[in-house]
C-alpha cells in the first residue's frame, strides 16, 4: 500500500476541499472544521506523500503539479468510499460530543473516549496512544529545546489543569505521571477549558502545561515532544454489552483500519503507556 493510499482514508476529503475551494477558510466552512485543524492535516498529508500538494502564500493558494495529479485519484477514492457506505443504506450514524466520559455510554450506544479511572467498560477497543505535548510561552526558556524531558518540568509549574483535553481520565493520568516526583497535578493551577482561555493562562503565568499532540496550535505558544518519558494516552472505542447491531462491525473495523494505517497503537521503545 502505497504512502499515499495508506493516509486517504482519513485526508483525501480535506485535501480535495481545499483544491476545489483553492482557499483554506472557505473549506474549513465547508467541512465544517477549524481552519486551523484543516491546514495542520493538510500539511500532515504532505509529509506522508512526501510532496507538496500545495502553494500557499498571503494571497493565494494553489495546486502544485503534484497536487493536481493526484487531486483526481482522491476524488476517486472519496467516490468508493461514499459508494461502499450507500450499499449498507440500513445503518444511520448518529455523533454526539461530549466531554469524553464513561457516562457517554449512558446516552450513546458507542463512545470514543478514554474510560475515567475505575468506570465499569463491559465492552472496548484501543484506537489510538496519542503522545503527550508541552506547551510553552513562546518566551519561555524551555523553547530552546527540541523536546523537553519530564525533570526539566518538575519545578516549573507545570500546568495539567487547562484545555478542552481535561477529562476525570486526563486527571488521573497526570497523575500516574507526576505523582512519583512528588508532584502534585492539581496545585496552583484553575481547571481552565478553551483553547483561548488555554492560551491566556499559560502566557500570564509564564508556565509551560502539558496537553495531547492533537492539540490546535496557540497564538504565543509553542509545543515541544515531552520525552524521558515519551508518555502516551490511550483512546478507546467502547459500547455497551448487550449492543447487537452491524454498524458496531463497521465502526470497529474503520477503526482498525484507521489505526493500523496512522500507526496509532506504536509504542516506541521506552514509552510510558499511561492508564487511565
Amino acid at each position: 500500500m502505497s504512502p499515499w493510499q495508506a493516509t486517504s482514508r482519513s485526508g483525501s476529503r480535506r485535501f480535495v476541499a481545499v483544491a476545489e475551494e483553492l482557499h483554506f477558510g472557505r473549506a474549513a466552512d465547508r467541512l465544517f472544521i477549524a481552519q486551523q485543524a484543516l491546514s495542520r492535516d493538510v500539511r500532515r498529508l504532505e509529509d506522508v506523500v512526501g510532496v507538496r500538494l500545495l502553494d500557499r502564500s498571503s494571497r493565494r493558494v494553489a495546486l502544485t503539479s503534484e497536487g493536481r495529479r493526484l487531486v483526481d485519484r482522491a476524488r476517486e477514492l472519496i467516490a468508493l468510499h461514499d459508494r461502499a457506505l450507500r450499499a449498507a443504506p440500513d445503518i444511520e450514524f448518529i455523533v454526539r460530543y461530549g466531554g469524553g466520559s464513561a457516562d457517554t455510554l449512558v446516552a450513546a450506544d458507542i463512545g470514543f473516549g478514554a474510560t475515567p479511572h475505575g468506570a465499569s467498560t463491559p465492552r472496548q477497543q484501543a484506537v489510538r496512544h496519542e503522545r503527550v505535548i508541552v506547551l510553552l510561552p513562546d518566551d519561555h526558556e524551555l523553547t530552546a529545546l527540541d523536546a523537553v524531558p519530564l525533570e526539566a518540568l518538575l519545578t516549573a509549574r507545570v500546568c495539567t489543569r487547562s484545555g478542552d483535553h481535561v477529562t476525570p481520565a486526563w486527571t488521573h493520568a497526570m497523575g500516574q505521571l507526576l505523582a512519583p516526583y512528588g508532584v502534585d497535578p492539581t496545585d496552583g493551577h484553575p481547571h481552565v477549558l478553551g483553547g483561548a482561555e488555554l492560551g491566556a493562562h499559560l502566557r500570564l503565568h509564564g508556565a509551560p502545561g502539558l496537553a495531547l499532540e492533537s492539540q490546535p496550535p496557540l497564538e504565543g505558544l509553542v509545543t515541544r515532544p515531552l520525552i524521558e518519558p515519551v508518555a502516551l494516552f490511550p483512546w478507546t472505542m467502547r459500547w455497551r454489552a448487550d449492543l447487537d447491531h452491524p454498524g458496531l462491525d463497521v465502526l470497529r473495523r474503520s477503526a482498525r483500519r484507521l489505526s493500523d494505517a496512522q500507526g496509532w497503537m506504536a509504542v516506541p521503545d521506552g514509552a510510558l503507556l499511561l492508564s487511565t
